[in-house]
């Protein structure tokens, strides 16, 4: 019996109109997934693959990628929302949802969370739709 607790981040689900990405899972395992959609592939592996290492989860990415990366811009346009778990001792008593963009112009917050309090990436359908890669 696996008792890595992170393995309940490392999951790709989708609903008529949206996907969610756990965001404990590495990029390498992302792309692995059968399920992953073409065009998110294409564009990790054509933005984001150099600026990042491949076995890096999404959460560690997003707290280290700069503002003005290609793999900020993949989020940004993606109209991507982070889910950010509660954390009493930082005053966060509830679950938030922050927009990418949002998320990526306050870098007091980004320095303040750990990769751990970032569980979930989801985007539209309709979005990742209208990508270019």
């Amino acid at each position: 019996m696996n008792t890595d607790s992170s393995m309940d981040f490392k999951y790709l689900i989708q609903d008529f109109s949206w996907y969610y990405i756990g965001a404990r899972m590495t990029y390498d395992e992302m792309v692995d997934l059968e399920d992953m959609p073409g065009r998110f592939r294409t564009a990790v592996f054509r933005y984001m693959e150099d600026e990042t290492d491949m076995d890096k989860t999404l959460a560690e990415h997003l707290l280290t990628m700069d503002r003005g990366s290609r793999s900020a811009m993949i989020y940004e346009r993606l109209r991507a929302l982070f889910t950010i778990l509660p954390n009493p001792e930082k005053g966060r008593m509830k679950q938030e949802i922050i927009k990418a963009e949002d998320f990526f112009d306050d870098e007091q917050l980004r320095q303040s969370l750990f990769p751990r309090e970032i569980s979930e990436v989801r985007f539209k359908k309709k979005n990742l739709m209208f990508l270019r890669v």
